[in-house]
């Protein structure tokens, strides 16, 4: 052939060749790549293998804890309630040196409320005194009440013969606002010593002014005259009938027996 047709040949096995070396360079670096990429892929296996199996070791401490947190719990609660019931006797037992003596919440009062802010006042005082539960305070001298009703009749002894002796009985005679004392003067609810007479007895205790005269306490008997206020004249007449102790029925020495032991 011709010199030209030579050339044309040469040129183009050159570039064949060029392109044969491109393209292996190329599918090399591809292989080289999916290579690493496999390697990284195994890895990445391995490795959520190993967490997978630290994440079960986990989960059963978990459970275990769990159960042990529990017991745990439980007598963390059982210490504490015996530590409240120790500091409870330890309260009576100071109240009691004191010739106090803690009544309590029944079971059926609101949870956590102060029976010092009642929730259904009775009237106001003219005065614009705090208002007073009457429902709770007649409850409260019940239960004061019941408490000397446990104790029985007292005995005494002049060395010679026993025989009962006659229980005090304190009257209280409650208006819309304030309260009278076997009779006494009018305390209105807008004075101070008013509201500690009346908060000693919503508190569970004998008011604190009876602590000398009756140092174990005193039945108590209620008239209740909320819905008047002192001094109205509003079918309020003084009381003259036979005194009887709420939550407790009043006794003559004859009824319980011969007062000559």
């Amino acid at each position: 052939g011709s010199p030209a047709v030579v050339a044309g040949r040469g040129e183009g096995d050159r570039l064949r060749r060029d392109l044969d070396e491109t393209l292996a360079g190329r599918l090399n670096k591809v292989e080289k790549r999916a290579g690493a990429l496999q390697d990284e892929l195994a890895a990445r296996t391995k490795e959520v293998g190993e967490l997978r199996q630290r994440n079960e070791v986990l989960e059963a401490a978990v459970k275990e804890r769990g159960a042990l947190g529990a017991v745990e719990d439980a007598e963390s609660v059982r210490k504490e309630n015996q530590a409240l019931r120790q500091q409870i006797h330890e309260m009576e037992t100071f109240l009691a040196d004191y010739g106090l003596i803690w009544v309590g919440a029944k079971a059926g009062d609101a949870e956590g409320s102060d029976e010092r802010a009642p929730a259904c006042p009775g009237p106001e005082s003219k005065e614009e005194g705090p208002a007073i539960d009457f429902d709770l305070m007649v409850r409260k001298v019940k239960e004061l009440n019941g408490l000397l009703d446990e104790v029985g009749p007292q005995v005494v002894s002049d060395g010679r013969k026993a025989k009962f002796e006659d229980q005090d009985v304190v009257s209280l005679t409650l208006f819309a606002d304030g309260l009278t004392v076997q009779g006494g003067a009018f305390r209105p609810f807008h004075e101070a010593t008013t509201m500690t007479f009346v908060n000693d007895i919503v508190d569970g205790f004998f008011p604190h002014e009876f602590k000398e005269a009756y140092p174990d306490g005193v039945l108590l008997t209620v008239q209740d005259q909320r819905h008047v206020y002192y001094g109205s004249g509003d079918g309020f007449a003084a009381f003259s009938g036979e005194g009887r102790a709420l939550g407790r029925k009043v006794k003559t020495l004859a009824e319980l027996g011969d007062p000559d032991l």
